[in-house]
């Protein structure tokens, strides 16, 4: 199927139903509106096959339910296809339906899956007693490109609610809240960051919730470096690590390294305080126990020094599993897989992590749903499967061909 992709627009509903255009004389074939299950904040594809509007330019409206969310116009080509590019605002049950002279196609319902979500806690591997430490939980989107929207709760141990605060959105699909927390007595400390999610323009948590635990070691005196750290890692994944200088007058730079087993890898190179605060960006490559170390030197004084935190950095997370097949049915070996013209084919997904699925397809076929619809003309579907995975499974995909053909001739006696 030839694609023809247009930006799709959250407004101008009523100026797209004026545009739409009477059907083709002689008309005869029913228009069909197709767009697969999704995620929140992730792009998918909204086809039309409308032979009958060859050549001309209809308008298709998306519901949430029952609500009007926005409009988009669609191109219809020489051969009767078309489609447009739109990413779901929010996870619920959806509907596309044609407008004006195209309301005679039939409408599409389909289901947009939360975005799952990784938090990740960065606290003070030291604090000095009496004073505020501020720790930060940073809640990223694993899919799409929305930041994620709601707030964070952080709580103790044993269950107590010390404070909940509102994300603040930021770049790449992430979003932070900060605690100032003041311990009162000597020891260690462990707490918890949750992600509440919001909810969305479709009445539904629009992300996974997810949670992210550290502890902190309560100390008299005041070092002069303490380092601000996730208390996870894993390879492949990545993380801040920083160098927080607790003396507000200082100004300098620190680097970072890592020791493994006696050899010393650099993290970063000098990185100049802000707030009195050095952050480097770092995604782990070896495996095991190490020591991770930041050195400070201050520009204004004599003042240097160093910090360091035993950590154990995780393998890469394993790939996400894929499985698909026709419903009902045991998962399909492999491909192609043959299949007829005209013919609608329930597919049912899973992953092993449980995360949900996104759907791209190219060729004689679209998707509505979890529906593959064939054309009336033979050819080569493929149909790609998407995960974005999960704090537990990197994201993967797996594709699909289907070799679409003509029921055999009978013969004539």
């Amino acid at each position: 199927m030839s694609k023809a992709r247009f930006a799709a627009s959250a407004a101008g509903v009523l100026a797209l139903v004026a545009a739409a255009v009477p059907p083709a004389v002689g008309a005869t074939q029913a228009s069909i509106i197709g767009t697969p299950n999704g995620i929140t904040g992730v792009q998918q594809t909204i086809e039309v096959r409308a032979p009958q509007f060859a050549n001309q330019t209809v308008a298709v409206l998306v519901n949430a339910g029952s609500t009007p969310v926005g409009g988009i116009p669609i191109a219809i080509n020489k051969a009767g296809s078309g489609s447009a590019e739109w990413t779901p605002p929010g996870a619920g049950s959806w509907s596309i339906s044609g407008q004006g002279a195209f309301a005679t196609a039939s409408s599409s319902q389909f289901t947009v899956a939360p975005a799952p979500t990784r938090t990740t806690l960065y606290a003070a591997n030291q604090a000095q007693i009496n004073t505020p430490t501020t720790m930060i939980a940073s809640v990223q989107a694993l899919a799409g490109n929305i930041a994620p929207q709601g707030s964070v709760t952080f709580t103790t141990a044993t269950g107590t609610v010390l404070q909940t605060v509102a994300l603040t959105p930021g770049a790449s699909a992430t979003s932070t809240a900060r605690y100032a927390w003041t311990p009162t007595g000597s020891g260690t400390t462990t707490i918890t960051a949750t992600y509440n999610p919001a909810l969305g323009v479709a009445g539904q948590p629009d992300m996974t919730t997810s949670s992210s635990t550290d502890t902190i070691q309560s100390v008299d005196g005041n070092p002069l470096i303490t380092l601000r750290l996730p208390s996870t890692y894993n390879v492949g994944v990545p993380i801040d690590v920083s160098a927080v200088i607790n003396n507000i007058g200082l100004q300098g730079t620190a680097a970072f390294d890592t020791n493994v087993n006696g050899t010393v890898y650099s993290v970063s190179g000098s990185i100049p305080l802000a707030n009195s605060v050095a952050m480097a960006p770092w995604t782990p490559t070896i495996s095991g126990n190490q020591i991770l170390t930041a050195s400070f030197s201050a520009t204004n004084s004599n003042a240097s020094g160093t910090a360091s935190q035993p950590i154990n950095v995780n393998l890469a997370l394993p790939t996400d599993g894929i499985t698909a097949g026709p419903a009902g049915q045991g998962p399909w070996p492999g491909t192609p897989i043959p299949v007829r013209v005209n013919q609608r084919i329930a597919i049912a997904v899973a992953t092993q992590s449980g995360a949900p699925i996104t759907f791209e397809e190219s060729g004689p076929c679209l998707i509505s749903g979890e529906t593959l619809i064939t054309s009336r003309d033979p050819g080569t579907c493929t149909l790609t499967l998407v995960s974005p995975g999960t704090t537990e499974f990197a994201s993967a995909s797996r594709t699909l061909t289907f070799e679409i053909t003509k029921p055999p001739r009978r013969s004539r006696r």
